[in-house]
């Protein structure tokens, strides 16, 4: 039998169109939503996926998901897999004919520098059609200063005044602007702006259409809007055109869908468990010469021993998959040292790639955030624990959905260990408020 979608997956699916973005958080099924747009809208035609490296090697997740979905007579007859860094030396015979779905597009930027993005474009014009897939969106909201519009958010602010523009979401749509330069080439229905009444005063000349895609292109090199040499890059020049641009991009997108939205889900837990820090932490604290050195001995010494036990604890009491997320390799050897026998360890890291097939109890995943805590689905291990907090608030974001997904019929349960009164808290602080910690 097919998979049956989610009430939100499926009604996202009922009003798509042939070429379509869906813009979805992580976790919440892109994958069977794309298929199941694919069947809708070209069904029985040669398919080609694209995505990251660690979604189709060691095991190939997309080939899983393909199998689960499809009866054997709806199966596409012909399946190409293509990594995402692959397409820049592919010939166009492989898109010829074939309609294609462009896993994590948000890797598809400033195309007029990466030979990657550039190469997707063309490529794609040669399709039969696209579906492309992202649930990495630009965070904070849209803020006008000064007459420039900026993402709120950055480390200085800028004086005058400031509003909220509405509906910001065309913007965060605007950073896969790569795969936007292919509407010119590639028509949607229903035809952009029929309805939408006259234009400001100041609309130029040119097709609502045309102006969009002026934007995109000179802008979407600071789309990532990154601070240099303490001022704020420019986000667009064109704020009066904000409801066109947004009404037009609602035209060949789907709505933003979250985990929240997916009723059907069981209960996720999320618990802190807080320790003291240690007696080194504060009788044995040595002078340093940077402030890099001072962290990275702060985060070596809060509490190691407190953390390991409550880890050993925890293991010898269940026979639960679970997922442990570090992020240093003196924290990976410490671990192993406190995982029972009785367990069998998988191991996710820059050097380490292990498959993630496994039994239904008994294993432990070991994964460092940085490099394993994207564009896995590990649903079989209900249990994760973060041993200590990343740096990076994208990586920590996304490593929480690993296991509490779209298909997970467990109760999830997610532990984050703290050491109190220690660089924990400031990295808390960071990461809550939606920013990488920095030094």
């Amino acid at each position: 039998m097919p998979i049956k979608l989610y009430d939100i997956q499926q009604r996202e699916v009922d009003k798509s169109h042939y070429n379509w973005i869906y813009v979805m958080s992580p976790g919440t099924g892109k994958t069977f939503t794309s298929l199941a747009h694919y069947q809708k809208h070209s069904p029985r035609t040669p398919l080609v996926i694209i995505a990251p490296k660690a979604v189709l090697e060691p095991d190939n997740q997309w080939k899983k998901a393909i199998n689960e979905f499809f009866n054997k007579k709806d199966k596409p007859p012909k399946i190409e897999y293509f990594k995402t860094d692959e397409i820049k030396k592919l010939p166009e015979k492989y898109f010829k004919n074939s309609y294609v779905i462009v896993d994590e597009v948000h890797k598809y930027k400033n195309i007029e520098k990466t030979q990657r993005s550039d190469k997707l474009r063309m490529l794609l014009i040669y399709s039969l059609g696209f579906v492309t897939l992202s649930g990495t969106l630009v965070t904070g909201d849209i803020v006008k200063q000064d007459n420039n519009v900026y993402i709120k958010g950055g480390k200085k602010r800028v004086p005058g005044s400031r509003r909220v523009i509405p509906d910001s979401r065309w913007e965060d749509l605007a950073n896969y602007f790569a795969i936007f330069q292919c509407w010119q080439y590639i028509h949607n229905k229903p035809s952009m702006f029929d309805s939408l009444g006259k234009p400001p005063k100041t609309w130029t000349p040119v097709t609502t259409k045309q102006l969009a895609m002026k934007i995109i292109r000179s802008q979407a090199q600071v789309a990532d809007a990154k601070l240099k040499n303490g001022r704020r890059y420019k986000m667009y020049g064109y704020p009066e055109f904000h409801k066109y641009l947004s009404l037009w991009f609602n035209t060949i997108s789907s709505s933003i869908v979250n985990l929240e939205d997916i009723t059907e889900l069981p209960p996720l837990v999320k618990e802190t468990i807080y320790f003291s820090k240690s007696n080194d932490y504060l009788k044995k604290r040595p002078e340093f010469n940077s402030k890099t050195a001072e962290v990275i001995w702060e985060r070596n010494n809060q509490n190691t021993k407190a953390k390991l036990d409550w880890v050993s604890n925890f293991l010898d009491n269940t026979e639960q998959n679970i997922i442990i997320f570090y992020n240093f390799k003196a924290e990976l050897e410490y671990l192993k040292t406190v995982i029972p026998k009785t367990k069998h360890i998988i191991y996710r890291n820059g050097s380490r790639q292990d498959s993630l097939m496994m039994s239904n109890k008994n294993n432990v995943v070991l994964i460092q955030v940085d490099s394993g805590g994207a564009g896995l689905n590990i649903q079989q291990a209900p249990i994760a624990i973060w041993y200590s907090y990343p740096n990076s608030y994208i990586n920590y974001e996304q490593s929480k959905w690993r296991n509490y997904r779209a298909g997970q019929t467990q109760k999830t349960l997610h532990y984050q260990l703290h050491v109190t009164n220690t660089i924990d808290d400031k990295m808390k602080k960071s990461l809550d408020s939606r920013k990488d910690f920095t030094v």
